[in-house]
């Protein structure tokens, strides 16, 4: 809810915590200014005056921010939700939106029999439990469920046609991959019609603190007017995302991956600077995650159907099937990008596999089409020798039914491509990290040795113990949102 300027909004003792540099913990811009201003994010930005108040305050609107504001708007809760993008999704939007989920309603409804989350929890018991918060694990698995059963009945996603094999737990929203409005419009539109407010080209600044440094608000930029909006919160939950856009994060703990192109723009690492300077730990800044390609769509459907890949010089290098080892591959290999060979084949598959491909033919630039190899390999500037040769060995391998190359099997779609022919040119991008703020059971974040920062809660890629994958961050953002409420009822 909104108010007037609040008499504690003077009080001294509130203060800015600014943000911290990169590879410390040390907060660039702290303290009170003489007049009761507090200095941070490189200027004076004024004195702190409270003109917002609300329950909950989540930094984001991706899939763990919306699924964050999930519970507490349900149980009533004032809600404040700040994105500094002019639309709400984050990277969420920009996935390929394929969830590979165990034992939901949407398979039951199409008839399809597969293991549960327990099942699965099982089958990984001793990786699980080798981490630092198994339980957390296994709370994971299970809100996959949670969250795919919540779109599926009470916000009507439909889901394209489960594969009784190998797919038939990948969840995708029809009408196919890279349609990721069909599940965050729904969400919107529900936290929305349970009270949440959405502040949209909103920049979060700094968290407020009071004199023991317990958040109490955030400062942040209205980046159309240029004006400060204090929110005073009494939960808050960093939903920013991680920092695959941040270039001296990344040169600093994930080196190897500095010059690589990006795909997104939104993931700068803010959440991670701003939690820094009251302590808060990190982990797993230095673990890389998956390498993608700035076409996930057509990597993708490689579990769908038959294709290739080839480097600049026209030659196969890895099983398609595997395909988050590809963009890795190339590089470290230092190309540039390489080419999906495919067929008539992928075309003529399921309906989304269709909508996806079709998509990508029809993007401009993107893709070229010829009858023969030969003047395939002249449109893609390859060496059309090379090319006919990888080719020929590639089909005489698939007839055979062994790739004696990359053990690329039957099952993965070895099969023989034929004319007419299609290439898409793809590059490996970044757009993913792993690492982040510690937190713990509850999704609140702690200090390196375990001790929880009053009120301050974190989910999805700005953690370090939530992998950066669509339905993850949904799941833990559920799960911040449920801690938040809980927390709340208990402290009333």
């Amino acid at each position: 809810m909104t108010k007037g300027k609040e008499s504690i909004s003077r009080k001294s003792f509130l203060r800015l915590a600014g943000m911290a540099t990169v590879g410390t913990a040390v907060a660039t811009t702290v303290g009170c200014s003489p007049k009761g201003g507090a200095s941070g994010y490189g200027l004076d930005t004024g004195p702190i005056e409270f003109t917002k108040e609300t329950d909950v305050l989540i930094i984001g609107t991706g899939g763990a921010g919306f699924f964050a504001a999930y519970a507490p708007t349900k149980a009533g809760l004032s809600t404040i939700m700040v994105e500094k993008s002019a639309s709400y999704g984050g990277d969420t939007m920009i996935s390929a939106g394929l969830m590979p989920i165990n034992g939901t309603v949407a398979q039951e409804q199409q008839g399809i029999v597969d293991k549960s989350a327990e099942e699965v929890i099982e089958i990984y018991k001793d990786n699980i439990n080798a981490h630092r918060l198994p339980e957390f694990l296994k709370m994971r698995i299970r809100n996959y469920v949670r969250v795919a059963n919540i779109w599926t009945e009470e916000m009507g996603v439909e889901w394209t046609e489960f594969d009784p094999g190998y797919t038939k737990h990948f969840h995708v929203a029809a009408p196919g991959m890279g349609n990721q409005h069909a599940i965050l419009d729904p969400l919107y539109k529900t936290v929305v019609a349970n009270g949440a407010e959405v502040l949209f080209e909103t920049k979060a600044i700094s968290l407020i603190v009071d004199e023991d440094d317990k958040p109490v608000g955030l400062r942040t930029l209205d980046t159309i007017t240029g004006e400060y909006i204090d929110i005073k919160a009494k939960k808050i939950c960093i939903a920013s995302g991680g920092f695959a856009c941040n270039q001296e994060m990344i040169a600093t703990y994930l080196p190897n991956w500095a010059s690589a192109r990006m795909i997104t723009y939104t993931s700068m690492g803010e959440g991670i600077l701003m939690a820094v300077p009251l302590g808060a730990g990190l982990e797993d800044m230095d673990s890389y995650t998956t390498m993608t390609m700035d076409n996930d769509k057509i990597s993708c459907a490689s579990f769908y159907g038959p294709m290739i890949h080839v480097n600049p010089e026209g030659k196969r290098f890895c099983n398609e099937f595997k395909q988050h080892k590809v963009g890795q591959f190339i590089h470290d290999s230092q190309w540039t990008h390489l080419w999906t060979i495919f067929d008539e084949q992928l075309l003529n598959g399921a309906d989304h596999i269709k909508y996806a491909v079709t998509n990508v033919i029809n993007e401009e630039g993107r893709t070229v089409k010829a009858d023969t190899i030969e003047e395939l390999a002249e449109l893609m500037f390859v060496p059309p020798a090379a090319l006919a040769e990888t080719m020929k060995n590639y089909n005489e391998m698939a007839l055979a039914g062994e790739d004696t190359e990359f053990e690329k099997t039957v099952d993965q779609f070895l099969l023989p491509l034929s004319g007419p022919f299609y290439a898409a040119i793809t590059r490996p991008i970044r757009y993913k990290t792993n690492g982040g703020l510690r937190i713990d059971m509850n999704s609140q974040v702690t200090n390196d040795a375990d001790t929880p920062i009053t009120n301050l809660f974190a989910a999805g890629s700005v953690t370090g113990i939530c992998s950066p994958n669509v339905h993850d961050v949904c799941g833990c953002g559920l799960h911040a949102g449920e801690m938040m409420v809980k927390q709340l009822e208990e402290e009333a």
